[in-house]
Formats: C-alpha cells, sequence, structure tokens
C-alpha cells in the first residue's frame, strides 16, 4: 500500500513540470471544473502534449463495496489522477466539432486513493481502511454549451485496501462538468 501511495503521490507531484510548454490551437487545453454526477468533485485537467491530459481531483464519490459479507452503499471521499489519451481530437477538430473543454472520446488510466470510507452497518457504522485502485477505461466527453460538459466513461480494474480488501472494480462515471 505504501508503494501505491509513493506512486500517486509522484504523478501528481511531478506532473506540473511537464506543463510548462505552450501548445498550438492543434491541442488539448487545460481547464479547471467542478463536476457533478455519481460524486461531487473538483478536478483540474493539465494539458501535456497536444492529444494527452493528465486528470487530477479529490470529490466524495457514491461507491458500493461489500462489508462484512453485506453490499453497502456508501459516499467517500476519493482523490484520483488519471491521464487521458484524447485519440479523437484532431479528427473533431478538422471535422468542425466543437471540441472545446477537450470533447472527444478518450483512453484513460484512472488511479482513485481513498484514505477511507464508512459504510453503514447494523449496528451503526463501518469504518474501513484505506484503498488504493487502477481502473483502465475508455470514455467520452461532449459539450452541452460553452461552460457544461457532460464525461462519460467505463472501465474495469482492481483495487487493493490495507486491511486486506482487495477485489475487482466496476466503473461507470457519470458526471456533469462545469468549467471554471
Amino acid at each position: 500500500m505504501t508503494k501505491c501511495t509513493l506512486i500517486a503521490s509522484l504523478i501528481v507531484g511531478v506532473t506540473p513540470l511537464f506543463c510548462q510548454g505552450q501548445w498550438t490551437e492543434d491541442s488539448t487545453e487545460s481547464l479547471g471544473y467542478v463536476s457533478l454526477g455519481t460524486g461531487v468533485g473538483i478536478n483540474y485537467e493539465f494539458a501535456i502534449a497536444p492529444q494527452l491530459t493528465l486528470n487530477v481531483g479529490a470529490g466524495l464519490e457514491v461507491a458500493s463495496y461489500e462489508v462484512n459479507g453485506r453490499q453497502e452503499l456508501s459516499l467517500t471521499l476519493v482523490g484520483n489522477a488519471e491521464p487521458r489519451w484524447y485519440y479523437n481530437l484532431f479528427s473533431r477538430r478538422d471535422a468542425s466539432l466543437n471540441t472545446k473543454n477537450n470533447a472527444a472520446n478518450f483512453f484513460a488510466v484512472k488511479a482513485n486513493a481513498v484514505p477511507l470510507y464508512i459504510a453503514g452497518g447494523e449496528n451503526g457504522t463501518d469504518q474501513v481502511e484505506n484503498a488504493i485502485a487502477l481502473i483502465p477505461k475508455y470514455g467520452l466527453r461532449r459539450n452541452l454549451s460553452d461552460f457544461w460538459f457532460i464525461d462519460v466513461s467505463a472501465g474495469y480494474g482492481w483495487y487493493w485496501g490495507n486491511a486486506g480488501i482487495n477485489g475487482a472494480v466496476i466503473l461507470i462515471d457519470l458526471r456533469f462538468g462545469l468549467g471554471l
């Protein structure tokens, strides 16, 4: 678990060093946004290359976990780092489609860090130790207006927890973003 925490910290800490260059109009854009959907959070997407970004954020997410043999629905505090490759950004621009806010299809690997989550139990609440998840996913982002966009993605990955709670993760993300 300490190795995963160290790797996630390095990704988040070193990324701004790669974000110093200026890109042409044919590249992704850096943007900050508030997301609402399967959770609430604040995100910033750093442009690192013409079709590559690093999306980092923190917030609260609704999640389903198995706790002591029971399936529980909980609200968890989450931090994430997600490199994204917008593979069809240029073809969408060439077709004169709106690509503001990086509106294109993407492949990504989401790294989630859950420092602690609390799930309701029969005798009150169960506290479960922190966990890290790595989830390869596919998604798309489309603009709804100049400031609002929708971000839909799905993936399948794995999570590791301190208390020996490990397992598969199915991710379905539906988020509405408001650009800042």
